[in-house]
C-alpha cells in the first residue's frame, strides 16, 4: 500500500522549523501511522500549478491507483512559468534578502504591473484553485482514489460556482488560520514546527472537515451540467 502526498515547503518540510528533522513533517507521521510506502511529491516553493500538474502525472504513470492521497494546496499567488526558475510574486514584492532581486529585475517589474495585490486578485485566484480541485477530483474518480484529502492553505471565494460541485467533506479548508490559532510559526522561515505538522496528521486520520454536513458527491455525475 501506499500514500501519495504532494504540496509546498508545508508539506515537504524545512529543517529550521523541524528542528532539523524532515521525519517530523505530517507526511511521514501519516505513513508511520498506516505503516504504508510514502510517495512525497511536495517541492519547496512549489505553486498550485506545479502541484496540479505532477500530481496528474504522478497518478497517470502509477500502474496502481494510490491508496491514499493527500493534496496541500499552496499560496494563491504563485505561478508555475517555462522558466526553470518557480517565481511566487508575493516573494518578490517581499523581496527577501535570500533573492538577491532587484528594484529593476524584469520579472519583478512584470509581476508588479500585471498581478497587483488585492481582494479582487486573490478572488479571481481561489477561482482558479477551486477548478484545479475540481479537475483532480474528477482524475482521480476517473482512475478509482477514493481516499483522498485537500489541504486549502488560504480562504476561497465560497460562493464561486464550482465550490458548489466539490465534496467538501473531502477538504480541509484556510489550514494556515486554523493552525495559527494553535501554533506559532518559526520566526526564522515562517513555518510551523513539529506539533503543527502532528495536528495536520491527525485532521487526517480523524477525518476532519470544515463542513461536516455534506453529502458524498461524484464530480463525475457533473461535469456536463
Amino acid at each position: 500500500m501506499n500514500l501519495y502526498v504532494n504540496g509546498c515547503s508545508h508539506t515537504h518540510g524545512t529543517t529550521i522549523s523541524l528542528n532539523g528533522n524532515l521525519n517530523l513533517a505530517y507526511p511521514h507521521i501519516l505513513s508511520d501511522y498506516y505503516n504504508i510506502d510514502l510517495v512525497n511529491d511536495s517541492v519547496c516553493g512549489a505553486s498550485n500549478d506545479e502541484i496540479l500538474r505532477t500530481t496528474i502525472e504522478a497518478v497517470l504513470k502509477s500502474s496502481t491507483p494510490f491508496d491514499k492521497v493527500v493534496i496541500q494546496f499552496t499560496h494563491l499567488d504563485r505561478f508555475e512559468t517555462t522558466s526553470i526558475h518557480k517565481h511566487n510574486p508575493r516573494s518578490m514584492y517581499r523581496k527577501p534578502s535570500f533573492w538577491n532581486i532587484k528594484d529593476t529585475d524584469p520579472i519583478l517589474t512584470f509581476y508588479k504591473k500585471f498581478f497587483d495585490r488585492t481582494s479582487e486578485m486573490d478572488k479571481l485566484l481561489s477561482h482558479k484553485l477551486l477548478n484545479q480541485m475540481y479537475m483532480l477530483e474528477c482524475l482521480f474518480t476517473e482512475h478509482a482514489i477514493t481516499d483522498y484529502r485537500f489541504i486549502v492553505w488560504h480562504p476561497i471565494d465560497t460562493t464561486y460556482i464550482t465550490y458548489r460541485h466539490l465534496n467538501k467533506s473531502k477538504i480541509i479548508f484556510n489550514a494556515d488560520n486554523l493552525l495559527n490559532k494553535e501554533f506559532k510559526i518559526h520566526p526564522e522561515d515562517q513555518h510551523f514546527g513539529p506539533d503543527a505538522h502532528q495536528r495536520i496528521a491527525e485532521w487526517i486520520i480523524e477525518g476532519h472537515s470544515s463542513l461536516n454536513d455534506i453529502n458524498e458527491y461524484n464530480p463525475l455525475e457533473h461535469v456536463y451540467t
